[in-house]
């Protein structure tokens, strides 16, 4: 069976079967070893606990900026547009993602149009480039807000 992955480890080099005073009792080898597993079983159980949060701490830390993006700069004529918005987070083999947008599917068919063209007049303080500008304006918070939301999950205070 092959041995899992483990994204913990620990080594503090190997210890020696000789003193000054004779040889280590064979068992103590062992002993430190079977300590320092079972430390490194709680860090790895802790590990796979923040890792299995990943994609709420995404999703939680895009909140603001995807409220922004719908409800300050998207325009909005039928509000079909701003209806379109979705910001979802999941999990796959590669790990934690997030995917936030709008006109998922080709719904409204002039989502991708409306976004890109800056030749459009909006009524400030809808625009063009609705989702760019908020991720771009947002970026150093969203930042803060994932290493908040992963130091709230992994028990070191913070929260989001």
């Amino acid at each position: 069976m092959a041995r899992a992955f483990s994204p913990i480890r620990a080594r503090v080099g190997r210890v020696r079967a000789t003193t000054s005073r004779g040889k280590i009792h064979p068992g103590y080898e062992r002993a430190i070893q079977g300590q320092m597993n079972a430390i490194l079983k709680e860090y790895r159980r802790w590990a796979d606990h923040v890792k299995g949060q990943g994609a709420e701490v995404l999703r939680e830390a895009l909140m603001d900026t995807f409220f922004k993006a719908r409800d300050v700069y998207t325009p909005i004529r039928t509000g079909d547009l701003r209806d379109s918005g979705f910001l979802e987070a999941g999990k796959s083999s590669s790990g934690s993602f997030v995917v936030i947008g709008f006109g998922r599917g080709g719904s409204p068919h002039y989502a991708a149009l409306v976004h890109e063209r800056t030749d459009f007049f909006h009524k400030p303080p809808t625009r063009s480039k609705f989702l760019q500008v908020a991720l771009e304006e947002d970026a150093n918070e969203i930042q803060a807000r994932i290493l908040k939301g992963y130091k709230h999950v992994a028990g070191f205070g913070g929260g989001l």
